[in-house]
């Protein structure tokens, strides 16, 4: 049996365990009355008995305290016990010598201890303890019949009587400090069953968001397995543009025994055909919000560029036949529209591009996403100058479309990543906030540091700071070889005298020369270029298209051939090619007033009006003092 775990309440703790030690100071003290006794030869058969009585009383007192549930029996006994020592005590003062007595002196020490041993019973109780000391004392002298002076009656009642107040006094402080002591046990009492209703009230709580929590690790769950048929894809497959990529959502989460991250950054990369050419189509977002609204423009933006993807691979498409500036502007405009539709609730950061895999020409389109770096020859770079367009899914921007277009060299790699590479913490202040990274030009560091590695990048950008956002990657790597310089003695001398004869402005030999430099190596493309230009010179726009269009074959990054092509084409009134190659060139160059004047009069000639006056004004916008441009309004106007 547990001794002292039967009451919460601690100052009846504090009670059983003054009971539990009481009747062994009472024995120690029956013990040294013995030997006194012994030693002064007053043995008396009456003084064993009640000693013996005594004895068992506080062994039964003991037992009671250990085996005993109801405290107030004990209390009983503890006053028998008490009264049992008071006259034994009695009986030894009188008969072994009165007050001089060593066994009177026990007496007042005990009978000083009573209040002490008597610690919190009521003030009634002290009172009635010192009454029957006082009874049980004069009681004795008058049945045995001692016979005492009046003097030393009174002096010794005196004693016994200033003992009892001092026993009252000493038991009432102590009664209060007891009553205290219960009443703070009481309010603690109170306010731990408040703290454990708080506590099954907090417990509650938290069974409630663990139960939501799985709910939600659950719905994360099934988000981030649709989300992964959409994201980190990687399917280009060509030597010539290797591609690498890498997904690092902030947000992860456990799901049973499932570790699983769900985010708004993606990156894909498949290897479509254009008017049968093979190129690499990549794309890296960062869609608007975290976790759950983050999955959901991945979620939307991977379909449509799948749907788009796999529209393009279907040879028999529309899609297939475009050319790459207009595949990625109406693939850009295809994606507006959709995240148009959701009123500014998602927007998306992007940069979608291709890679002509033969001639490693890089195209593509930014989205108000941090710009692509080119890593070359040791050193990086970025490949933007200025902020081009807004987030996919921005309301009431209306920009002029373009194309941006790279002509990369062997061994060259270009880096696309999203703002997580930048949005670093990179210190604490005095106050423990902060220190977030704002200089862009950081990544550029990191790149070089890294020698064109992507995992590399990542280790080095983790040195350099903690990541606060999600952080996505791609690589391309322009890994064709460079083409062999071609030495041929004979085609080295024909172009001498190319160079010889247009010095001299003989155009017909320049020709005779070219043509034979043509049969020798029709894929030497200063002989193609200079018959251009003697086509042109001769006014023969369907040869000089012809040339035109195999130098862009051969060379699609020189955007001087597009207008070139274009206006051999209208003068050739091939309509619909000389449209092509127009668009083609401002969709690069949309500040280029020579080709939108062309393009107007395109326009013009295929009684497309409002077109025509929309290419005159841009145009006019940008060169009002141009008079070809003049000259189309007058013809327009009537």
């Amino acid at each position: 049996m547990k001794l002292f775990t039967r009451y919460n309440d601690l100052s009846r703790k504090i009670l059983l365990l003054l009971e539990f030690i009481k009747p062994f100071i009472r024995i120690i003290f029956m013990v040294a009355i013995l030997a006194l006794t012994t030693k002064e030869g007053k043995d008396n058969s009456a003084l064993w008995v009640t000693i013996g009585i005594t004895f068992v009383l506080n062994i039964a007192v003991w037992l009671g305290v250990i085996f005993h549930k109801q405290f107030v029996h004990l209390k009983i006994l503890s006053y028998v016990s008490i009264s049992l020592c008071l006259t034994i005590f009695s009986v030894i003062v009188i008969t072994t010598g009165g007050i001089k007595s060593e066994f009177y002196l026990a007496f007042l020490f005990y009978t000083a201890l009573i209040p002490f041993f008597q610690l919190g019973y009521h003030l009634y109780e002290q009172v009635l303890t010192g009454i029957a000391i006082s009874a049980n004392y004069n009681a004795i002298i008058f049945f045995i019949g001692y016979g005492e002076s009046g003097e030393t009656l009174v002096i010794r009642n005196f004693f016994l009587f200033f003992l009892i107040i001092v026993s009252g006094i000493a038991g009432s402080i102590l009664t209060s400090q007891e009553n205290k002591l219960i009443e703070l046990n009481t309010e603690m009492n109170d306010k731990n069953k408040q703290l454990n209703d708080k506590n099954e009230i907090v417990q509650r709580s938290l069974s409630e968001v663990e139960r939501l929590k799985e709910q939600q690790d659950g719905d994360y769950f099934l988000i981030s397995l649709l989300t992964d048929t959409l994201n980190n894809i990687n399917k280009a497959a060509n030597e010539n543009v290797k591609v690498d990529m890498i997904i690092r959502e902030k947000k992860k989460f456990k799901f049973r025994k499932w570790e699983k991250e769900i985010g708004g950054d993606m990156a894909m990369a498949y290897t479509i055909r254009l008017r049968g050419k093979p190129y690499t189509m990549f794309l890296n977002a960062d869609a608007m919000g975290k976790s759950i609204q983050g999955a959901g423009g991945v979620l939307v933006m991977g379909s449509i560029l799948k749907f788009l993807t796999e529209r393009t691979l279907d040879t028999s498409s529309k899609k297939s036949r475009l050319y790459p500036e207009k595949w990625l502007r109406d693939a850009f405009v295809e994606l507006q529209r959709v995240f148009e539709s959701f009123n500014g609730s998602m927007l998306m950061s992007l940069v979608l591009g291709l890679v002509d895999e033969q001639t490693g020409v890089l195209y593509f389109m930014n989205a108000e996403h941090p710009w692509c770096i080119l890593y070359r020859d040791g050193k990086a770079l970025f490949l933007e100058k200025e902020l081009i367009f807004h987030k996919i899914g921005t309301q009431g921007v209306q920009n002029q479309l373009w194309v941006q277009v790279h002509q990369l060299k062997p061994g060259d790699t270009v880096f696309i990543g999203s703002d997580g590479r930048d949005d670093l913490v990179i210190a604490y202040d005095e106050k423990g906030q902060r220190i977030i990274n704002e200089d862009e030009y950081e990544i550029l560091k990191r790149v070089e540091e890294a020698g064109g590695n992507l995992a590399k990048v990542e280790q080095q950008i983790e040195r350099n700071g903690l990541f606060t956002d999600d952080f996505s990657m791609i690589r391309l790597f322009w890994n064709k070889k460079p083409e062999p310089l071609r030495t041929n003695s004979e085609l080295t001398r024909l172009m001498k005298n190319v160079e010889k004869a247009l010095s001299m402005e003989n155009f017909d030999v320049a020709h005779q020369f070219l043509e034979k430099a043509y049969k020798m190596d029709r894929y030497h493309l200063p002989v193609v270029k200079e018959l251009i230009q003697i086509f042109m010179r001769k006014r023969n726009y369907a040869k000089a298209l012809y040339f035109a269009e195999k130098h862009l074959a051969f060379d699609p990054f020189d955007s001087k051939y597009l207008y070139l092509a274009s206006y051999c084409a209208k003068i050739n009134r091939n309509i619909k090619k000389a449209m092509d190659y127009g668009e083609r060139l401002r969709l690069r160059d949309y500040r280029n007033v020579k080709n939108l004047v062309n393009l107007a009069d395109i326009y013009l000639q295929a009684g497309r009006k409002n077109r025509a006056e929309a290419m005159m004004e841009e145009a006019e916008k940008y060169e009002p003092q141009n008079r070809y441009s003049r000259h189309l309004k007058k013809i327009v106007m009537g």
